[in-house]
């Protein structure tokens, strides 16, 4: 974007703002400034957690958890979790991402061998996202003054989590209840602490895709920070805040914020995943499909047309041989008013070598293959069968109409040898008559 519009004042000391498609950066306002990385751990641990677990793992919750802090509730107050118990990953996550509930991090953290495991796999995701301005040495929130973050790290680590739909899933709950047990036979619930998810709230935010907010304490009450991402058919935008007057100062600069975006850009899509976008010559004289690798959006001014875009194919090293459906062929950057905007990677669309692809389909077990057999004998003997009820038919058949040949043939016999003695009779009635008639002339 060559122009940003003008943006509207807001309260927060630390501001970023970034379509969530692009990546692209629209406006920020003291965005290196340090703040807590309360708003943040629950993404990272959700990110760390799900790269490692299935959602429906259980995880055995630990004498050190059922002493944590919670904000779990029963009946009659805090409840929390209990030691022993056995909850699903799902479970403890909604606990942390409606939020950020201690006594379920701890939980989480049984997943690695040590603590000491589970806060490198987070370092590694804050490496992995290129956070150059994060510091992070625990997985608790407000336990240590050392850990910091910055609003455009926050909002970067909010786009990766887009990435993860369980994670954006469990994060939209207003609500989550806890199924009783035998071993905690009472009703447990935790509330979404995020306002802009409560329906019944003045700072509801329908729009909403994913958020999480951090309250000032009574000693730091400006140690508040904040991070939504809100979408509509026009695009989807995400609002880092640190050190608001208020929390509720937050939620309003949020809106007015996210407002701005959706007033003045919208995200065109340029190219749909999986869809050809290009191909590649072979050696055998064939011709290859490319296929995108995700989907690829451009960001524009509010009223202006979607603009033209070019390739630029870059190859990867390959063989003919060896192409296999949906491998890395290369990569193509995506050019708009001759400047590059974006890169996306190119998928071979089918396997070059169909053998290989047949070879490596897994081996069939014995079982399997003496139940085909029996398949292919039965198969068999069933047109022997058919064979041989149609030979025996044709022979029935053939057998019926000699007979039949053979009664006519008698039948006919029968009927000459009568016409013979009818004949032989008539004439021994006519020479009687004439033989009567000379006698009685001889009289």
């Amino acid at each position: 974007m060559d122009q940003i519009p003008a943006v509207p004042s807001v309260t927060s000391n630390s501001v970023f703002v970034m379509d969530a498609r692009t990546g692209t950066e629209l406006y920020a306002k003291q965005p290196e400034e340090r703040i807590s990385t309360d708003a943040m751990l629950p993404m990272l641990i959700a990110m760390v957690v799900l790269d490692e677990k299935n959602p429906d793992d259980f995880v055995l919750v630990s004498q050190e958890a059922q002493q944590m802090s919670t904000k779990i509730t029963g009946p009659s107050g805090a409840a929390g979790l209990k030691s022993g118990e056995r909850l699903s990953v799902r479970q403890l996550l909604s606990s942390i991402l409606l939020a950020n509930s201690q006594d379920a991090a701890v939980a989480l953290s049984s997943i690695f061998e040590n603590d000491g495991q589970f806060i490198e796999a987070i370092r590694q995701k804050i490496t992995d996202l290129s956070l150059s301005d994060t510091t992070v040495t625990t997985y608790l929130t407000a336990s240590v003054t050392t850990d910091y973050t910055t609003t455009r790290d926050l909002g970067k680590v909010m786009r990766a989590s887009l990435a993860y739909p369980l994670l954006t899933q469990l994060n939209r709950q207003t609500t989550y209840s806890f199924v009783p047990s035998n071993m905690v036979p009472e009703p447990r619930t935790i509330q979404n602490t995020n306002q802009q998810f409560n329906p019944d709230s003045e700072f509801h935010l329908p729009q909403l895709v994913s958020g999480f907010a951090k309250e000032g304490t009574f000693d730091q009450p400006l140690d508040n920070s904040y991070v939504g991402t809100v979408q509509t058919e026009q695009g989807q935008f995400i609002v880092a805040l640190g050190h608001s007057q208020t929390s509720e100062a937050g939620y309003v600069n949020s809106k007015t914020l996210f407002d701005w975006c959706f007033q003045n850009f919208q995200a065109v899509q340029l190219i749909k995943k999986d869809s050809i976008i290009s191909n590649l010559p072979l050696s055998d004289g064939n011709i290859l499909d490319l296929k995108a690798e995700a989907d690829v959006y451009h960001l524009i001014p509010n009223g202006t047309i979607t603009p033209e875009f070019s390739l630029n194919f870059i190859p990867a090293e390959y063989q003919d041989e060896n192409i296999k459906e949906n491998q890395l062929m290369g990569s193509a950057e995506v050019v708009v008013y001759n400047k590059v905007i974006g890169s996306v990677n190119l998928l071979s669309n089918r396997s070059v070598n169909p053998d290989e692809t047949t070879d490596s389909l897994p081996q069939e077990s014995l079982l399997d293959q003496i139940l085909r057999w029996i398949l292919q004998i039965g198969v068999v003997l069933f047109f022997l069968i058919i064979l041989v009820l149609t030979i025996r038919t044709f022979n029935l058949m053939r057998r019926s109409r000699k007979k039949q040949a053979q009664l006519r043939t008698a039948r006919k016999l029968l009927e000459e040898e009568q016409l013979i003695r009818d004949e032989k009779r008539k004439k021994l009635a006519e020479e009687r008559k004439r033989q009567g008639v000379i006698n009685r002339s001889n009289f």
